[in-house]
């Protein structure tokens, strides 16, 4: 399986954890968006209380190298995502590879998840997750979403679930 689909395939799957694990709960979740300046996250989604989860999806060795080469470049920035992870297909990487503020969740071959690394909440970058929000709504509410690089118009879990399928009925994924 090539990168984008198994790239495709992790982000789809973790939207559905971000929405149905208990331990998050997202209510809103914004997936693949285009519209931060800072950072662009696989999936960032809240939860009733506010918290924030970033999710960032790696099928290769090598997604995990980029990303310790952009937080040298950006250390000065927090960061979205209260709680941050990594999803990876399971044992790509070892647990001691993984940065302190990020934990690690795993997807099996049977697409069953584990949370391997736990990290406590952390200070993130509230008014960037603000912008990212006011960003969608005035996008949505002028009906310019797909033209802003998001990949869907519609964020409701249903529809993003049927977009995906359909999107990748080509593909055999």
């Amino acid at each position: 399986m090539g990168y984008l689909q198994t790239h495709r395939r992790l982000v789809h799957l973790t939207r559905q954890m971000a929405r149905t694990c208990v331990r998050f709960g997202c209510k809103t979740i914004i997936s693949e968006s285009h519209m931060a300046e800072s950072e662009r996250p696989d999936v960032l989604g809240w939860d009733v209380d506010g918290y924030s989860y970033l999710f960032e999806c790696k099928s290769g060795k090598g997604g995990l190298r980029d990303d310790e080469n952009k937080s040298r470049e950006c250390q000065h920035l927090m960061g979205m995502g209260d709680f941050r992870y990594y999803v990876t297909p399971s044992g790509l990487y070892s647990p001691e590879r993984i940065p302190e503020t990020w934990g690690l969740i795993e997807i099996s071959d049977s697409d069953e998840w584990n949370i391997v690394i736990e990290r406590p909440i952390r200070v993130c970058d509230k008014q960037a997750e603000i912008q990212i929000l006011q960003s969608m709504l005035m996008k949505s509410m002028a009906g310019k979403m797909t033209e802003f690089g998001f990949r869907y118009h519609d964020f409701s879990p249903e529809t993003m679930d049927q977009e995906w399928a359909k999107q990748n009925q080509d593909t055999g994924t």
